[in-house]
C-alpha cells in the first residue's frame, strides 16, 4: 500500500513539474502526451489501489469467517456443560430458599404459639395472642405458599423435566424483559 501512495505521489509531481514546461512551448500534441501518461499512471495506481483493497477484503472475510466457525464450534462444546451447570445452580439455589423459607415459617409459627401460650398462662389478657396468632399463622401462611411451594415446585421440575424448566425459565425472562423494556 505504500509503495502505492508513493507511486501516485511521484506522478502528480511528475506531473506538476512537467507540465508546465510543456505549456511554456506551447506544443499541444506534447501537453496531450504528458496529460495521457499522466492519467494512464493515475489510472494505474488507482486500479492496483482498488485490487490491494479487495484483496485485504478477502483475507478479512476469511479471517471473521473462520473465526465465526471457532466460535459456532466452541459454544456447541461448551453449551451442554452450561445447562448442566445451570441446572445444578438453580437446583441449588431453590434447595437454599426452601430451607430458608421453612425455617421462616417455622420461627414464625413457634413466635406466634408462644405469644398465644403466654397470654394464656400469665397476663390472662384478652386479644393480643390471637392477634399474635394469627398474624403469625398468617405470615407463615403466605410464606409458605409463595416460597416454600414455589421452591418445591422449581425441585421437582428441574429434576423431573430439565429441558421444560429450561423454556420456562427462558419465556419467563424473555416476558419480564419486554415488560420491563415496554414500560421505558
Amino acid at each position: 500500500m505504500k509503495s502505492l501512495l508513493s507511486l501516485l505521489i511521484l506522478t502528480v509531481s511528475l506531473f506538476t513539474l512537467t507540465v508546465p514546461a510543456f505549456a511554456q512551448t506551447n506544443t499541444p500534441s506534447s501537453l496531450d502526451t504528458v496529460k495521457s501518461a499522466v492519467a494512464t499512471n493515475m489510472n494505474q495506481v488507482l486500479i492496483e489501489m482498488l485490487s490491494g483493497t479487495k484483496d485485504a477484503a478477502k483475507e478479512i472475510y476469511g479471517a471473521s469467517k473462520e473465526a465465526i466457525h471457532k466460535s459456532v464450534d466452541f459454544v456447541s462444546e461448551q453449551a451442554p456443560d452450561v445447562i448442566k451447570q445451570f441446572l445444578h445452580w438453580k437446583l441449588a439455589e431453590s434447595i437454599i430458599w426452601l430451607v430458608v423459607n421453612l425455617a421462616t415459617v417455622s420461627i414464625l409459627l413457634y413466635v406466634s404459639r408462644r405469644l398465644w401460650k403466654w397470654e394464656q398462662n400469665e397476663y390472662n389478657t384478652e386479644g393480643i395472642g390471637y392477634v399474635g396468632l394469627v398474624l403469625g399463622c398468617f405470615a407463615a401462611g403466605v410464606i409458605f405458599y409463595n416460597g416454600v411451594v414455589d421452591d418445591v415446585t422449581n425441585i421437582v421440575k428441574i429434576s423431573v423435566a430439565p429441558k421444560v424448566y429450561i423454556i420456562e425459565y427462558v419465556v419467563d425472562t424473555v416476558k419480564s424483559y419486554e415488560r420491563g423494556h415496554n414500560n421505558h
